[in-house]
């Protein structure tokens, strides 16, 4: 949330998806709420293994996952796992970057 405040006015636009069980979604409401998230934000349907493919067949379904995109919607990294602001941050600014 921290750095779609910093970069939203140049052009980065922040997605969310959870992949949690249909029995979590209230959890996840929850959680979202005490973040701040003020924008519509997606719950994953469907069958695990079509969504995981779907995104990136490199994606063994762990959670987190991170996906970042860049404007014409090229993939430019992805991550399993918690990460820091510094890492977070600096995958942003290349995907922001004209290759």
């Amino acid at each position: 949330m921290q750095l779609r405040r910093e970069y939203e006015r140049r052009g980065l636009r922040l997605v969310l998806v959870s992949a949690d069980f249909p029995d979590q979604t209230e959890e996840a409401r929850r959680f979202l709420t005490q973040q701040g998230v003020d924008f519509p934000t997606f719950l994953k349907t469907g069958k695990d293994m079509e969504f995981i493919n779907g995104l990136d067949e490199r994606w063994s379904g762990a959670l987190p996952a991170t996906f970042v995109y860049d404007a014409r919607g090229a993939l430019r990294s992805f991550r399993e796992g918690r990460t820091t602001h510094a890492v977070m941050e600096s995958l942003v600014v290349a995907a922001m970057t004209p290759q």
